[in-house]
């Protein structure tokens, strides 16, 4: 791969991630090893901290196994990943441009822009999976817009159900009560439209969750939490962070509101940019290419020239480490 000019570094929500992609990476390139192995060491701090146990184990389960862990333990290492593969890429010299963050993704991507320590991600991590146990219902993918979405919801008299997130013009996750979204899902197959209802115990983007949100908020404002250091783009704030933000505040809103991935993906095209996921998954990379065309795009995991040759005219912004 050729030394990107400019980068911006995705980082998706919980909808996708195989935690093969990251231990075969380690397994295989140095520089992956060594960032696994500096933020997990403080991930496990904060799990051992909040009564959770070790997480670093869990890196070796395989294919399905986080499904066994709690809610957790599966979202520390999910964190813990992604800003692994961020402080990879800084340890190489392909320090991002800007990130773009969907959904749970804005956490790790706080730790990547030096926002927050990585210790106090994960302690961030750690409250919102506690109010994710109390956010019932759930999630379900639908081959289709938003608009077309919206049609299948008024249809199948669910009430309750929203949009909650928006992939692209093919793809939208709706969120609500378990009931209504399996009447959802059964008129889109009814109608040929592919569904799935996503593998996660809890509801999210939901403005019935208002109560939840007011709870994390409480729990989480004593946790500091700085302006970025580079450009921090949030699926659900549709824009940029600003210094004037109140971040607390927007992570909280990402309980209640729902994420428009293509709105932030047009503000961050820039001409020759060159994407890079920070997650296991491929999905948000896909949304990439049907929202901007032919970019160049690329699961960082996946690619061994990105680890396997530093590229010195990249200056690296390490993330924040110790608290």
């Amino acid at each position: 791969m050729e030394d990107p000019l400019d980068t911006t570094l995705l980082f998706p929500g919980q909808g996708d991630f195989d935690i093969r992609a990251l231990t075969t990476a380690a397994a295989s390139y140095p520089a992956v090893c060594e960032a696994v192995e500096l933020v997990f060491e403080q991930v496990d701090a904060v799990g051992r901290e909040h009564g959770v146990g070790p997480v670093r184990p869990w890196l070796e389960v395989g294919a399905g196994g986080l499904h066994e862990a709690s809610l957790e333990v599966s979202l520390l290492v999910q964190y813990g990943s992604s800003v692994a593969v961020h402080a990879a890429l800084c340890s190489v010299g392909r320090a991002p441009d800007r990130v773009l963050a969907v959904s749970f993704g804005e956490l790790p991507a706080l730790a990547a822009t030096g926002a927050v320590t990585i210790a106090d991600g994960a302690r961030l991590t750690v409250h919102l999976a506690r109010t994710l146990r109390r956010c019932v219902g759930g999630l379900t993918a639908l081959g289709a817009g938003e608009a077309r979405a919206g049609e299948l919801l008024r249809a199948a008299d669910a009430d309750d159900v929203v949009v909650a997130c928006v992939n692209d013009d093919a793809s939208t996750v709706v969120a609500g009560p378990v009931e209504q979204l399996s009447a959802v899902e059964r008129l889109a197959a009814g109608l040929g439209l592919r569904s799935a209802r996503l593998p996660l115990p809890f509801t999210s983007h939901h403005p019935g969750l208002a109560p939840r949100a007011a709870e994390l908020l409480t729990a989480i404002r004593d946790i500091p939490i700085d302006h970025p250091r580079v450009p921090l783009y949030s699926a659900v704030a549709g824009r940029s962070y600003r210094s004037t933000d109140d971040l607390h505040g927007a992570l909280v809103d990402g309980l209640v509101r729902p994420a428009r991935v293509p709105d932030v993906l047009r503000q961050v095209a820039v001409d020759g940019a060159v994407f890079l996921d920070a997650g296991t998954g491929r999905s948000l990379l896909r949304s990439v290419r049907r929202v901007l065309g032919p970019v160049t795009a690329h699961p960082t995991l996946a690619e061994p020239a990105i680890f396997s040759t530093p590229s010195p005219a990249t200056v690296a912004v390490p993330v924040r480490g110790r608290p």
